[in-house]
C-alpha cells in the first residue's frame, strides 16, 4: 500500500474491498451505493472545505462535518430519503473505523449516533386489477422477445421478487413439479423458495421448451438479445416500455405504483397475486 496514503484513505479501501464484501457479505449493489456516498463526501470536502483526500485523516471525520455534508447534499436537490441513505453509509463506515482505530472511538461514536430525519409519508398509488392485467398481457407471446417479456412481468408479479433477484434466477432454481417453486437469491447471500401459480409455471415451462431447450441448470433463466444475463437496467427498460404503451392507450397508470394484495390468480388473465410488489419506472439500488 502507498505509504503516503492517509489513515482515512486506507480505511475507505478496507471498508469497500474487504469489510463489506467479505465480513458483512453485502451485495454488489449495496457496496456500490456506499462507494458513491464516500465519493460524494470527498467531493464535498474538495468543493466546500478545499480539502483533498491526501490531507484528510480519520481524526477529522467528525459529527459536525457529517451533518454539514448532509445539509450540503440536501441543498443540492436531494430528498430526505436519499440523505438518510447517505447517512446510513457513513454510519456504517464509522462503525468500521471504530474497530480499526479504537483511539478515535469517542468522536466516531458521535458520528454513528446521528439520527436520520423522518420523511413525510408519501401517498402510494395502487394498480387496479384491470391495469395489472393489461400490463402483464401486453407482450406478444407469438414472438421470442414478447414471450420472454411476458415471463419477466409475470415472475416479478407472482413471486414478488426484487429485480436483481429475477436477474439472478438460474434454470436450476426453477422447479415445475406438482407444487411449482422458484428459488430466489436474496440480499446478504440468502436464499428463499417461493411458490408460484400454476399459470406462471405453465408459462415458464413453455418458455423453456420453446426457446431455452439447450440451456443447462447453471444458465440464467432470463437473458438479453445477446444471450447474456439480463441486468437491472434491461428489466427497467422492458417494464417502462409496456407501462408507457398501455398508458397511451387507455390505462391511467401512475408513475409510481404498488400492487395491492389480491388473494388469487384467475385463469390465464394475470390479475392477482399473493405477494405485494412495488413497480417503479426506475429501480433504485438496494
Amino acid at each position: 500500500m502507498n505509504t503516503n496514503s492517509t489513515d482515512f484513505a486506507c480505511l475507505v479501501t478496507g471498508f469497500l474491498t474487504d469489510y463489506l464484501p467479505h465480513h458483512r457479505c453485502y451485495s454488489r449493489n449495496t457496496i456500490l451505493s456506499y462507494r458513491d456516498t464516500l465519493k460524494l463526501f470527498l467531493r464535498f470536502l474538495k468543493e466546500e472545505k478545499e480539502t483533498s483526500p491526501n490531507s484528510f485523516y480519520i481524526r477529522d471525520f467528525k459529527r459536525e462535518l457529517v451533518i454539514e455534508f448532509l445539509e450540503w447534499y440536501r441543498n443540492n436537490g436531494a430528498g430526505i430519503t436519499a440523505a438518510n441513505q447517505r447517512l446510513a453509509a457513513l454510519k456504517a463506515f464509522s462503525d468500521y473505523a471504530q474497530l480499526e482505530h479504537i483511539e478515535y472511538i469517542a468522536p466516531l461514536q458521535n458520528v454513528s449516533g446521528i439520527r436520520a430525519k423522518k420523511a413525510a409519508p408519501k401517498e402510494v398509488s395502487f394498480l387496479t386489477v384491470e391495469q395489472m392485467s393489461s400490463l402483464i398481457n401486453s407482450p406478444d407471446v407469438n414472438s421470442h422477445t414478447g414471450f420472454r417479456h411476458r415471463v419477466i412481468l409475470t415472475l416479478l408479479y407472482d413471486s414478488g421478487c426484487r429485480v436483481q433477484e429475477l436477474c439472478d434466477i438460474t434454470i436450476a432454481d426453477i422447479s415445475l413439479g406438482s407444487v411449482a417453486t422458484v428459488r430466489l437469491h436474496g440480499k446478504g447471500n440468502k436464499y428463499r423458495t417461493v411458490v408460484i401459480a400454476d399459470a406462471t409455471a405453465k408459462l415458464v415451462e413453455n418458455y423453456l421448451s420453446r426457446y431455452r431447450s439447450y440451456a443447462v441448470g447453471t444458465d440464467f433463466l432470463i437473458t438479453n438479445r445477446y444471450h447474456r444475463k439480463i441486468d437491472r437496467d434491461g428489466i427497467s427498460y422492458i417494464i417502462k416500455k409496456y407501462v408507457d404503451a398501455i398508458r397511451q392507450k387507455r390505462c391511467n397508470i401512475p408513475r409510481t405504483c404498488t400492487l395491492s394484495y389480491v388473494p388469487s390468480f384467475k385463469s390465464n388473465a394475470y390479475v392477482g397475486s399473493r405477494y405485494q410488489y412495488r413497480l417503479y419506472q426506475r429501480f433504485p439500488r438496494t
